[in-house]
């Protein structure tokens, strides 16, 4: 039934972050959780595209800018850059995949280098 594929459809948007609400995790835990989600998902042998910009969103969120988390930013905006270059979400964002790449790479000179 149409219902049925609704909340089928419905369950296939939501991200790990939606399903541990109320969970209590604590902010890296549920980071943590959340690159794990997004490694499964590509490592999916199909389109996982909207997945993949589901999670990289809830990412984005938790590492926003004044988080102090620029690494793990960078690392969203790269991957996001990526899905970028097969989907189109610009009824959702108006950043391309060279704004996101832009953005890492901004981030990414901000990020102390090793001493190593």
């Amino acid at each position: 039934t149409d219902a049925t594929k609704q909340g089928a459809e419905d369950l296939r948007l939501r991200t790990l972050k939606e399903g541990l609400e109320g969970h209590n995790l604590d902010t890296d835990t549920l980071v943590t959780v959340l690159f794990v989600e997004l490694k499964a998902y590509k490592s999916v042998r199909a389109d996982t595209g909207q997945e993949r910009y589901n999670v990289l969103c809830d990412l984005l969120e938790i590492c926003s800018e004044d988080s102090g988390r620029l690494q793990e930013r960078a690392i969203c905006l790269i991957e996001l850059a990526q899905v970028l270059c097969y989907h189109s979400y610009s009824q959702e964002t108006d950043c391309s995949s060279l704004d996101a790449v832009h953005e890492a790479l901004q981030l990414l000179e901000l990020v102390p280098r090793s001493t190593q």
